[in-house]
């Protein structure tokens, strides 16, 4: 049995490759049913499989090996290119959908290609859950990206392993006022005209009365370090410079009066009050507006709460899990199957926000019939994370329906597994099919998004040089204007002619200037004459110094000589009475008081 089974197999796959070469797949005549109609169901029975399975005559992943699946595929799906509306399926660019769906039956050896018919969109008063448990209940598998939604689960849908990445997305139009485009004076905008031109009379008029009030003596004072040395108005000029200083946090002005230094202070003050007030709107404009629709809006509820109107296709899985949370939301219904409508709609002003699948957006997003002028935005939080997929009917003892789900399963996760070039087949497949799809030139609206949940893209806090570009401007603007005065002074010599004719403005200056060239060398005469007559006094002091210490010496000399003369007398004195003591007469008597002879 397990020999036969490898050779139905191996038939079954030729037989597949040489279906998968047809021009046009047409659907099948017989498999043709009214919509909606019970009475007639296509669908098969896969019980005697599920028994070889459960006995372990066959493994689960080759279960539907040579069965032919009666599929059903909704029409108008953007996933698959039609031939001529309803006449066929192209056979050779089939669409991504139908791409998966073939790579699944060449992995699990079923057909499909000759077992297949349209179904139409929901109309009337069906929406789209009506259609699914309809169409699951007439054919073998429902092919269209359905979401899995509780109430679906509810009625007996049930849905392999996701190959369309579903997650609900707010997308929103960006302002009109909000650009990308560089902005010369943004940097300007925290504060009105009339703030900007008063702010800029007020440096003047405080530099001005500053410099006012030093006084006379103090503007004197100050004209001397001038530039144009000795001129008030450069004075002024450079005292005016100096408030302007302020604006950048150093204060340079540094007064001698009283009321100048109040100046000093209140304008100091002032402008820390005015640049703190500066940074914060700074921020304001060019952070928080730039993304205004991501701060005023961050998911669904507050849609709801802003009572704005939301695009969805009508009776949809967006719009039936967005109900069951908010009962009050408010729906600009798109009577679609394609997400291309509904932001289409967006773009037309129907709606404030549009609701869509995640693999939706990024195919849309690239098209220039979507999204010409570059102008839809992702915002706020993924609202439901969702993979959406095939859909069949839950039946594991009647008609074993439940077994081809588990066999789709399995080939889908390992489709998932395989990975080429780091991406799986899937991935693969909807990346050939949004380049094949995005016709938009500008690189920035095909540029990958990030998939956080944060607002805009994770990017988008941060100041650029189209923000900020205005102020690097103005500055180098500045530079070459300082460079072309500093060039022409130069070539004109005003500078040279400066330096060389300010004796005027020096001796104005300067009191040394006013004194005259013969009194200047009179008192250098009189100075060397001193400077002489002292060097004379100090010749003088060192002539008695000279002197003072011969008559030291000298003296020292006779003091020496007389003690050594004294010395001499006394040793002879001494002498001389030992002698008297030694030669004593006889009968000389001693008493306690004297000595006598007797």
């Amino acid at each position: 049995m397990l020999t036969s089974r490898l050779l139905l197999i191996t038939l079954h796959l030729l037989a597949a490759r040489r279906s998968f070469s047809q021009e046009t797949l047409i659907p099948n005549s017989s498999l043709l049913v009214e919509e909606y109609d019970s009475s007639v169901s296509h669908r098969q029975n896969f019980c005697q499989e599920n028994s070889d399975v459960q006995s372990g005559a066959v493994e689960l992943r080759d279960a539907l090996v040579g069965r032919a699946l009666n599929v059903g595929i909704v029409l108008e799906s953007a996933f698959v290119n039609y031939v001529n509306g309803t006449e066929g399926i192209n056979g050779s660019k089939p669409g991504v959908m139908i791409i998966i769906w073939d790579e699944l039956a060449k992995r699990a050896g079923f057909s499909w290609r000759d077992s297949f018919a349209f179904v139409n969109t929901p109309s009337g008063d069906k929406d789209w859950t009506d259609l699914l448990l309809w169409s699951i209940d007439a054919f073998d598998v429902s092919l269209d990206w359905w979401y899995p939604t509780t109430e679906r689960d509810n009625e007996g849908a049930i849905f392999p392993e996701g190959w369309y990445d579903g997650d609900m997305i707010i997308i929103a139009k960006a302002d009109d006022e909000v650009s990308d485009s560089f902005s010369f004076m943004s940097w300007a905008l925290p504060f009105t005209t009339n703030v900007w031109m008063l702010m800029l009379f007020t440096l003047v008029v405080s530099g001005v009365v500053a410099y006012w009030l030093e006084g006379k003596a103090g503007r004197k004072q100050l004209a001397a370090d001038a530039p144009f040395r000795g001129s008030m108005i450069s004075a002024a000029t450079s005292y005016v410079y100096k408030s302007f200083i302020v604006v950048t946090g150093h204060t340079e002005i540094q007064p001698r009066s009283h009321s100048g230094q109040l100046v000093a202070f209140s304008l100091a003050f002032f402008f820390m009050l005015l640049f703190s007030a500066y940074t914060a709107n700074l921020a304001s404009f060019l952070v928080v507006q730039q993304n205004a629709r991501a701060t005023e809006v961050n998911t669904v509820k507050d849609i709801v709460g802003l009572g704005k109107i939301m695009c969805v296709y009508k009776g949809g899985g967006v719009e039936s899990e967005i109900l069951k949370l908010y009962p009050n939301a408010k729906f600009a219904e798109i009577d679609s199957a394609d997400d291309d409508d509904v932001l289409i709609a967006l773009q037309d002003d129907k709606c404030d926000y549009a609701v869509v699948g995640l693999t939706a957006w990024e195919s849309a997003r690239r098209k220039e019939s979507v999204n010409k002028d570059c102008n839809l935005q992702r915002i706020g939080r993924t609202f439901q994370e969702l993979d959406a997929s095939f859909s069949l009917r839950s039946d594991a003892g009647v008609l074993c329906t439940s077994l081809v789900r588990d066999v789709l399963n399995i080939h889908l996760k390992e489709m998932k597994d395989e990975l080429s070039n780091e991406k799986d087949f899937i991935e693969n497949a909807w990346e050939t099919y949004f380049i094949s799809k995005g016709d938009i030139t500008d690189a920035s609206c095909s540029a990958d998004e990030s998939a956080s949940d944060s607002n805009l893209n994770e990017n988008s806090d941060t100041l650029n040089l189209t923000n900020l570009g205005g102020i690097f401007v103005f500055h180098f603007l500045f530079l070459g204007l300082a460079i072309i005065i500093g060039m022409t002074g130069h070539l004109y010599g005003k500078e040279r002619r400066n330096n060389k004719g300010d004796d005027h403005f020096r001796a104005t200056v300067d009191p040394r200037k006013k004194l005259s060239k013969s009194y200047i060398d009179n008192l250098h005469s009189n100075t060397r004459s001193d400077i002489d007559s002292l060097n004379q006094r100090v010749t003088n002091v060192s002539e008695l110094s000279r002197y003072v210490d011969d008559r030291i010496d000298a003296l020292a000399a006779s003091v020496e000589d007389n003690m050594k003369e004294l010395s001499e007398m006394m040793s002879l004195i001494l002498h001389q009475q030992n002698q008297q003591n030694n030669i004593r007469p006889v009968g000389t008597v001693e008493n306690n008081n004297c000595e006598i002879s007797c």
